[in-house]
């Protein structure tokens, strides 16, 4: 009898414990599903314009050379993945295997020059057109790029990904030429050394900048540092060159003359970023000085750099 009025208290225990612990009935207690966002779908023309066989967003070239700048066009269909916040978590790219895509009017001109798309012609994926480097310095070529179906509905194009599409899509390609020191100005043809007497009389300091040799793109986990490496080069017919200016994030709309302090040149400078999820764009502009006071134009360079969420 001892034995058993010891045990009945605590089974009554036991069952009122789990009975307290239990959910009303009526009541999942389950963990709730959550849903994975909506991907957003857009079907666009893919557009980027280079200098062929340079892998520079903004290319270095030899003035007196010939060059073919190419610009290609390619339909695909994006997919974004965004977080509450809008930030975009995760993309994919697929290529527009259906695409209605049937016409296109473009215009490729050089600085200033007066750009106008024309008559709609069968849409090709790749246009290329051979320059003369008759100049020295940077130059801008712009393109004005418009896309439709067969019967005349306007497809958008985007820059790059994740940008905004447009019915009509502008880029713009900055390429720099210089001369090469070792090369009298004499074997050069005469367009270019009449380019090259006019430059020089305006900026004798000559030069370049490149980031990460070249390479498109760099990247890795987002939020992490990343470190860029930039060489800088810069010659001078006037005298020796011998300080520069350097600045980050000054690509489009670089002033003729940069703001800051002069520093003394160097031909490699590190330096640190922190990636932004999924792809952003970094750039750096530099001007050099020579030793009798003369200045360079404004250089500029950039680069691609993903972030993985």
């Amino acid at each position: 009898m001892i034995h058993k009025s010891v045990r009945f208290p605590a089974l009554f225990f036991m069952i009122f414990w789990l009975a307290a612990c239990m959910p009303p009935a009526g009541i999942n207690s389950s963990t709730p599903t959550l849903l994975a966002p909506t991907p957003e779908v857009q079907r666009v023309v893919t557009v980027r314009m280079g200098v062929r066989g340079s892998p520079q967003v903004s290319p270095d070239v030899a003035a007196g050379s010939m060059i073919v700048i190419e610009a290609g066009f390619s339909p695909v269909v994006q997919a974004i993945t965004r977080g509450a916040d809008g930030s975009v978590e995760s993309s994919s790219i697929t290529t527009w295997a259906d695409t209605p895509l049937a016409q296109m009017r473009f215009c490729l001109s050089i600085e200033t020059q007066t750009c106008e798309l024309g008559e709609w012609q069968p849409f090709q994926p790749q246009h290329a057109q051979e320059i003369q480097v008759d100049w020295l310095g940077p130059r801008q070529f712009h393109l004005e790029v418009e896309f439709a179906d067969a019967v005349g509905q306007p497809i958008p194009g985007v820059r790059s990904y994740y940008y905004d599409a447009q019915p009509q899509t502008n880029l713009t390609l900055t390429v720099s030429a210089s001369l090469d020191p070792g090369k009298p100005l004499a074997q050069l043809p005469a367009p270019v050394q009449t380019a090259a007497a006019a430059t020089q009389s305006a900026n004798p300091v000559t030069g370049s900048v490149q980031i990460e040799e070249g390479r498109c793109c760099a990247g890795g986990k987002s939020g992490s540092t990343i470190p860029l490496q930039v060489a800088f080069q810069a010659a001078s017919r006037a005298g020796e060159a011998t300080e520069m200016k350097v600045q980050v994030g000054l690509c489009a709309g670089a002033p003729a003359e940069l703001a800051g302090s002069w520093q003394p040149f160097q031909a490699q400078r590190t330096f640190e970023t922190t990636l932004a999820i999924n792809w952003a764009g970094w750039s750096v502009s530099v001007q050099y000085r020579d030793s009798a006071g003369n200045l360079s134009p404004v250089y500029c360079d950039d680069i691609s750099l993903e972030g993985d969420p």
